[in-house]
């Protein structure tokens, strides 16, 4: 029988996936229950509210030094989930009812933020709540958060000061209009790396002004962004790229690489009007993108159907994730830029 020392490095080795390595491994022998134990729980894959929470009440219930995750990745949606789960109005749903039944108030508030009894009424809110829950208890170990979030959420970053957090990704429609948010955000000193989908940039809408506060030492920035041929879409990308010295609040200076994926390609119609408008906002950003280092503008991706594209969003979510994990480049590969407009 090879000692414990060589069974736990097998296990560091081993346990890089989404977690059914380490979980198989704690089955074999009670050896190797025992060696797999730092690391079982390293790297996990959360998938669908069941799992999300159950896995916010196993961390919950262990002890702090039992609680080392370094690299999560939660979906709220699964390809094998039945439609109705995410029927915000059924009321009978079992993973509903689990959300209600692990709600508590006064845990995980966002300020400002919803009451209690509004709480409990917006499957939505439940589901922050939970996943709130669950990072809470490895906030200090985590270094790598993906997070795939197919309900619509009122906010930008969820109110958790994390100690280690070096990458974030939030996949999901969000709102980014409200300042009263931005004097409660936690400050992540740590985080150096973001990725945001549904994102908008808009004259008054806050995401820029969230993330200088949220990621002072940024240094990748990743945006699918959705209004990529706004007329003031230049200029927002200027106080990325050269924020004013002068702004105290200006975005961080840090900043080395800024991907900007420019969204799924529309039809373009058949007003001549139309099109040229277009053409004309592609072209005023192309040439923006290009005379800048730090912004690489990704190719266009081809329209697909709402359920296609989740199916897809939350496939290339996952794959990039582990891929990160495993020491790849994940969504910070710039192989896919935009090099020309034909």
């Amino acid at each position: 029988m090879p000692p414990l020392e060589l069974w736990m490095k097998i296990c560091d080795i081993a346990c890089c996936d989404d977690g059914r390595t380490g979980r198989s491994l704690s089955l074999v022998s009670r050896a190797l229950y025992e060696a797999s134990k730092p690391y079982k729980l390293r790297t996990v894959a959360v998938r669908g509210e069941f799992q999300i929470v159950n896995f916010a009440r196993l961390l919950e219930s262990l002890p702090l030094e039992s609680r080392d995750v370094q690299n999560i990745y939660i979906t709220s949606w699964t390809l094998d989930s039945p439609e109705s789960e995410y029927d915000f109005g059924d009321r009978s749903s079992p993973a509903l009812q689990a959300m209600v039944a692990f709600y508590q108030p006064g845990i995980c508030d966002r300020i400002p933020g919803p009451e209690p009894e509004e709480i409990v009424e917006d499957r939505r809110e439940l589901l922050v709540h939970v996943i709130s829950r669950l990072l809470t208890p490895i906030s200090t170990t985590v270094r790598r958060v993906h997070i795939f979030l197919d309900a619509y959420r009122d906010f930008i970053f969820l109110p958790i000061k994390f100690s280690r957090l070096e990458e974030l990704t939030l996949q999901g429609p969000f709102e980014c209009s409200f300042k009263a948010y931005i004097p409660h955000l936690p400050v992540i000193p740590t985080l150096r790396r973001l990725k945001m989908t549904h994102a908008t940039l808009y004259q008054n809408e806050t995401l820029l002004d969230s993330i200088a506060v949220y990621a002072p030492s940024l240094t990748h920035l990743y945006l699918r962004v959705s209004n990529i041929h706004d007329a003031r879409m230049v200029t927002h990308l200027e106080q990325v790229v050269n924020p004013p010295s002068s702004d105290p609040d200006q975005f961080p200076s840090t900043l080395q690489k800024f991907i900007l994926h420019p969204g799924r390609k529309e039809p373009l119609g058949t007003c001549g009007t139309g099109y040229g408008i277009v053409m004309s906002a592609k072209r005023r950003v192309f040439e923006y993108c290009k005379s800048q280092p730090k912004i690489v503008l990704l190719k266009e991706q081809l329209f697909k159907h709402e359920n296609i594209r989740l199916t897809q969003d939350q496939q290339e979510g996952e794959a990039e994730w582990l891929d990160r994990v495993n020491g790849g480049l994940g969504c910070w590969d710039d192989s896919n830029r935009m090099h020309s407009l034909i």
